[in-house]
């Protein structure tokens, strides 16, 4: 047949078929190389045509004909077009009969969007707007509403006329800017202790959770395409394959996802088990056999929210829609197509995200010369990303918090303060692959950063009476916390240090020392003692040697669990851990880092133990470890560190390893105090259960705070 896709009149082409071909040559011009005929069911006369990079110009009627030798059918539909303006602009402009007037601003809109201000339940406000055309045919959308003290949040919303689209930005103005000039003092007083006991209370909360981390965290990695050994070994060769997303489908919660599988060359599912299940192969989520579908072998959460559509099962091609998708369905699933000859499945990987509300922007309140702004947003999945913007779009540096909520949903907030002659600000909240943002917009005049000598007068008033109070509250809170603190880490310890200990000790092997690839002034002795010379050993020259005080030892791992004991002795500077089989060993000066190859724990002049994840990080123990435990997981792609006198962890390093690793010691030169040997020790059962019982006589002592600091060095 011939295809027609036209464009008011039948001779105006958008996209002509003809004799089993594109004709392009007849297209309009405004359409070519913008269309795109999908022919796969054409066998069955179904037909589309993409057409890209829509304009506001290709808004109208549009139809497709058919034509056969004997009969020819059209059918016509109308395009409408619509442009989403910009997030509005909420501008604080000036003082007003008692109140501020704001000011909402939008451009960009087709076709003429409505505006209005709500109140925080939701309700119009009266309000006065004006909406303007520009010369593209785009509306530019204004209005301004007078808000009262404890009105609450504001918003300003602007939708299309059909509701299919809302943007919003909402904004707090707190009580402080209806105060009326000079502001009394008790206000000020209470205002300015709130805001430094709020600063002291959230300092010493990040100061408690810096204390209260664990950087032990072992990721383990769930496999993406992985099958049952009972699937593996049914499936073999066969005529057709399934072929299933390509790529992990996403999906906002509350919304419908589609999953579509198809038997590639195309082939007749009609007569086949056709089976979707979650994970594992028995967990049905639906269920095709004999021609209908199976309601009764369901997993119970997929009851009811599940439909099959079966349009073009003769070419092997379903789709199920899974109804109003929860946070729990994230995972993976699979399709499964079985034959009397032939069965085979697909897997892929549902991501479900979650957009929160949108950003409600508080103006807090003066801060110095400025404003403090909070932005909070609420309902998030996965955990976004929050920033303020200044008016060309560039980030502005600020403090933000985020925290997730019994649901595993995200609450972020982020504050600012913003100088006169700022203007427009924006707090935009999207997820990590940046699909989806939302912001809202303020700009505050420069009326309100007119400066009183009564306002500064009454906050030095105010700070000088409230610092003493501050003072004092804070030292009781920081000695709650750290006697808290203190037996909550030592019963940690009892419960998890030892445990991590003993499991990594399962996995001890054999290490013995390289003599072949030690630097000359390097001294082995047994294959496992390090110590050093200022006298040069004579040795065969060999390429394969460091250049600088270090060796390796002869075994390398690139697979499995092992552990093994480094005795450092008293010595003052050294470092061991693990490295790259293939690292420069003519370079003298490198930093250990894992960007060079290496994974390292080590020590400094003045007791400063450190690391590199990749930039330096400072350790500071309250134990100085003498015997370091080090334990190497490859696949898991982690090296932790464990101080063997008190049975502590230390640190964990987290790399994809790829090629050989083999351990590694450092032995530095400081004067003549590190002349002593440093050891690889045997690990034995007796030592392990030494382990417990120093472990089991442990009591809580008030000289012991804390384990272990960190702290990043730029």
């Amino acid at each position: 047949m011939e295809v027609r896709f036209f464009r008011d009149q039948f001779y105006a082409v958008m996209h002509l078929y003809r004799e089993g071909k594109d004709q392009h040559d007849v297209q309009m011009p405004a359409y070519r190389g913008r269309t795109e005929l999908v022919t796969d069911f054409i066998a069955e006369g179904h037909v589309s045509l993409r057409l890209e990079k829509v304009t506001l110009s290709d808004t109208g009627l549009y139809g497709c004909w058919f034509s056969s030798q004997t009969n020819d059918q059209e059918a016509i539909w109308e395009l409408q077009v619509s442009v989403l303006g910009s997030a509005p602009l909420v501008s604080m402009t000036r003082r007003i009969d008692g109140g501020i007037e704001l000011l909402c601003e939008s451009s960009g809109w087709f076709p003429q969007p409505t505006v209005k201000w709500k109140d925080p339940q939701g309700h119009d406000l009266p309000s006065d707007s004006k909406v303007n055309a520009d010369r593209h045919g785009l509306f530019d959308v204004e209005t301004s509403l007078i808000v009262q003290e404890n009105a609450g949040s504001i918003s300003c919303s602007i939708q299309y006329p059909d509701q299919s689209q809302e943007v919003e930005s909402r904004v707090w103005i707190r009580e402080v800017f209806f105060q009326p000039l000079p502001w009394r003092l008790s206000c000020i007083f209470l205002g300015v202790f709130a805001s430094v006991l709020c600063v002291g209370v959230i300092g010493l909360t990040i100061f408690y959770r810096k204390w209260e981390r664990r950087i032990w965290a072992e990721t383990y990695w769930r496999k993406k395409h992985g099958v049952s050994e009972l699937r593996d070994a049914r499936k073999h060769a066969g005529q057709w394959q399934v072929i299933g997303p390509d790529k992990p489908v996403q999906v906002v919660v509350g919304e419908d996802a589609v999953f579509s599988c198809f038997l590639s060359p195309k082939t007749s599912a009609e007569a086949m088990e056709v089976r979707f299940f979650r994970d594992q192969f028995y967990a049905v989520m639906h269920l095709y056999r004999e021609g209908k579908d199976q309601h009764d072998v369901q997993m119970p959460a997929y009851r009811g929210r599940t439909e099959l559509v079966t349009d073009f099962i003769a070419e092997g091609h379903v789709s199920l829609r899974l109804e109003k998708v929860t946070f729990s369905d994230t995972g993976l699933y699979g399709c499964w197509f079985s034959s009397q000859t032939n069965d085979q499945e697909a897997t892929w990987e549902l991501q479900v995200s979650g957009l929160g509300s949108g950003p409600l922007v508080s103006i807090m309140g003066y801060v110095g010369k400025g404003i403090q702004l909070l932005c909070k947003s609420s309902g998030w999945f996965p955990q976004p990303i929050v920033k303020w913007k200044d008016p060309q779009g560039h980030d502005l540096p600020s403090d933000s918090k985020v925290n997730a909520d019994r649901h595993g949903l995200f609450d972020v907030e982020t504050s600012l303060i913003v100088q006169e002659n700022a203007g427009s600000i924006s707090c935009s909240i999207q997820y990590p692959d940046q699909s989806q943002e939302v912001e809202s917009r303020v700009w505050i005049r420069e009326t309100f950063f007119q400066f009183s000598s009564y306002r500064l007068a009454s906050i030095l008033l105010g700070i000088l009476s409230c610092v003493l109070c501050v003072g004092i509250t804070g030292e009781v809170i920081f000695y709650s916390i750290s006697k808290r603190k203190t037996r909550a880490e030592l019963d940690w310890r009892k419960k998890h240090g030892v445990s991590e200990l003993r499991d990594a000790r399962k996995h001890a092997v054999e290490v013995t020392l390289d003599s072949d690839m030690v630097h000359l002034q390097v001294y082995i002795s047994d294959l496992k003692a390090v110590s050093y010379s200022n006298v040069t050993q004579m040795a065969t020259f060999l390429e394969k040697r460091f250049l600088k005080k270090c060796v390796v030892a002869s075994q390398g791992f690139q697979e499995g669990k092992h552990y093994w004991e480094v005795n450092v002795g008293c010595n003052k500077m050294w470092s061991l851990g693990v490295c790259r089989d293939d690292v420069n060993m003519e370079m003298t000066d490198v930093t250990l880092s894992p960007n060079n190859g290496y994974w390292v724990l080590g020590l400094e002049r003045e007791s400063q133990y450190f690391t590199f994840n990749p930039h330096r990080i400072i350790l500071s123990p309250r134990t100085p470890p003498t015997r370091v435990g080090v334990f190497l997981d490859y696949e898991v792609g982690a090296i932790s560190f464990f101080n063997v006198n008190d049975q502590s962890f230390i640190y964990t390093l987290t790399h994809q390893f790829e090629g050989l690793l083999r351990p590694y010691i450092q032995h530095y030169v400081n004067d003549e105090e590190n002349m002593t040997s440093i050891v690889i020790c045997p690990v034995s059962q007796e030592s392990e259960k030494e382990v417990l019982s120093d472990t089991d006589n442990l009591e809580p002592s008030p000289q012991v705070t804390i384990l272990f600091l960190s702290r990043v060095m730029p």
